[in-house]
C-alpha cells in the first residue's frame, strides 16, 4: 500500500513528535492559561 519512502517518512514524523514532550523550564503566565481554556470552551460549541 505505501512505498518503504512513505513509510520511513511517517515513522520519522512519529519519531520526531515525540521529542516536544518535554516540559519548559519556565511556567506558563496563568493569564495564558486563561485564554488558551476560554479559546477551547468557545471552539468546542461551534
Amino acid at each position: 500500500m505505501f512505498s518503504k519512502e512513505e513509510r520511513d517518512a511517517i515513522y520519522k514524523v512519529i519519531y520526531t513528535r515525540r521529542d516536544i514532550r518535554s516540559f519548559l523550564p519556565t511556567p506558563i503566565e496563568e493569564d495564558v492559561i486563561q485564554r488558551i481554556f476560554l479559546k477551547q470552551l468557545t471552539m468546542h460549541h461551534r
